[in-house]
C-alpha cells in the first residue's frame, strides 16, 4: 500500500513536471488572452503615467549663438585663429571662471561647440530648462565678451602694425617730396640760365651784325689802313660767330636737361602717388582687420529639444506591455491549483 501510494505520488510529480516542459507560446498567448484585463488595466496604466509625465516634466530649449574667428576681411578671408583653436577655448573652460564671477554662478552647463559644414563659423548651443533660458543667453554673450576681451591684445598690435607702416610710408614721401623740390630748383636754374643764354645770344648776334655791316663799309674803301681794321673786324666777327654757336650749344644741353629733369619730376610724383596708394592699401586692410564676430545672436528654439511626449508615451507603452504581460503571467500561475506531491519520508 505504501509503496503504491509513493509511486503514484512520483508518478504525479513527474506529470506536473513533463506538462511544465512541454508548455509552449500557444499556451502563453492562451493565458494572456484569458488574463487580459490585467494586461490592458496594466498597459492603460502605465500609457496613463508617460501621458502625466509628459506634461510635468521640465521641458528643456536648446540656446545657441554663431560666431565667426577674428580675421582680415581685405581681399581674401584671412583668419588670425584656427576654428579648432577657439573651439578648444571654449570647451577647456578657459572662461567659465570669469563668467561665473560676472554672473553670480557656481556650475557651467555643457557647451557644444561644433563647426557647421564648408564654413569659417563657430556654433556654441547648450540646453537649458524652460525658465533658465534668459540665463542661457546671459552667458553665451558673456562668453562673447571675454572671446573679445582675450583677442583684443593680438588685434591691437595689428592696429599698432598697420600704424607703423603708414608712418614708415609718410617719411618715405616726405623725402622723395623733398627730392621733387630740388629737382625743381635745379629745373629752375636751368631755365634762369636758359634766359641769360638766349639775351646773351641775341646779343650777340647783333654785336656781330654790326660788325660785319662795318667790315664790308671798311671793305668798300680799300685803303690800307681800313684793310688792317677790317682784319680787325674780321677776327671779332669770328670770335663772336664761335661764341654764338657755344651758346647755341649750351642751349641745346640745357634743352636736354630740362627735358630729363621734367621726366624725372613726372616719375617721381608718380612714385610719390604709388606710395600714397600704399597708405590707402593699409588703412583698408586696418579697417578690415575684425574681432571675433558674432553672426548670430544668442537665440532660444521655439520648440522644446524634449521630453518628446509621443516617444515618451511609447516607452511607458512598451513598459506596461511587457509588465502587463508578466502580471498576467504571473496572476495565472498564482491561481492555478497546485498539485499535490507527497514525501518520501511522510508516515502514513
Amino acid at each position: 500500500m505504501l509503496m503504491q501510494s509513493r509511486e503514484k505520488g512520483m508518478d504525479h510529480l513527474h506529470y506536473s513536471r513533463d506538462k511544465n516542459r512541454d508548455m509552449d507560446l500557444r499556451e502563453y498567448l492562451t493565458v494572456i488572452g484569458k488574463r487580459k484585463n490585467i494586461l490592458i488595466a496594466v498597459l492603460l496604466g502605465s500609457s496613463l503615467i508617460g501621458v502625466l509625465w509628459g506634461f510635468i516634466a521640465t521641458k528643456y530649449y536648446e540656446v545657441s549663438m554663431v560666431i565667426e574667428p577674428p580675421g582680415s576681411m581685405d581681399e581674401g578671408i584671412q583668419n588670425y585663429d584656427t576654428v579648432q583653436n577657439v573651439k578648444a577655448k571654449i570647451e577647456s573652460g578657459a572662461f567659465n571662471g570669469k563668467i561665473f564671477k560676472a554672473l553670480g554662478i557656481s556650475s557651467m552647463p555643457r557647451l557644444i561647440v561644433t563647426q557647421p559644414r564648408d564654413t569659417r563659423l563657430i556654433r556654441v548651443s547648450m540646453e537649458r530648462p524652460e525658465g533658465g533660458t534668459e540665463l542661457g543667453i546671459n552667458i553665451l554673450n558673456k562668453l562673447m565678451d571675454e572671446l573679445r576681451t582675450n583677442y583684443s591684445e593680438l588685434l591691437e598690435y595689428k592696429f599698432m602694425r598697420a600704424d607703423n607702416q603708414v608712418k614708415a610710408i609718410n617719411i618715405q614721401i616726405h623725402t622723395k617730396l623733398a627730392a621733387v623740390k630740388l629737382q625743381i630748383d635745379q629745373l629752375a636754374l636751368l631755365e634762369d640760365r636758359e634766359r641769360l643764354l638766349m639775351e646773351e645770344l641775341k646779343e650777340t648776334k647783333r654785336s656781330t651784325d654790326k660788325l660785319l655791316a662795318t667790315s664790308d663799309f671798311i671793305s668798300e674803301k680799300g685803303t690800307n689802313k681800313d684793310g688792317v681794321a677790317a682784319l680787325l673786324y674780321t677776327v671779332t666777327i669770328q670770335q663772336n660767330m664761335t661764341f654764338f654757336h657755344q651758346i647755341q650749344s649750351e642751349l641745346s644741353d640745357i634743352k636736354k636737361m630740362k627735358e630729363n629733369m621734367r621726366a624725372a619730376i613726372e616719375t617721381s610724383k608718380s612714385d610719390i602717388d604709388q606710395t600714397r596708394a600704399g597708405i590707402e592699401n593699409v588703412m583698408r586692410a586696418k579697417g578690415a582687420i575684425k574681432n571675433i564676430v558674432m553672426i548670430q545672436e544668442p537665440l532660444v528654439a521655439p520648440h522644446p529639444n524634449g521630453p518628446e511626449k509621443k516617444e515618451l508615451i511609447l516607452f511607458f507603452a512598451i513598459i506596461g506591455l511587457v509588465a502587463g504581460t508578466f502580471c498576467a503571467l504571473f496572476y495565472e500561475y498564482w491561481m492555478s491549483p497546485r498539485p499535490l506531491v507527497v514525501l518520501e519520508n511522510q508516515p502514513i
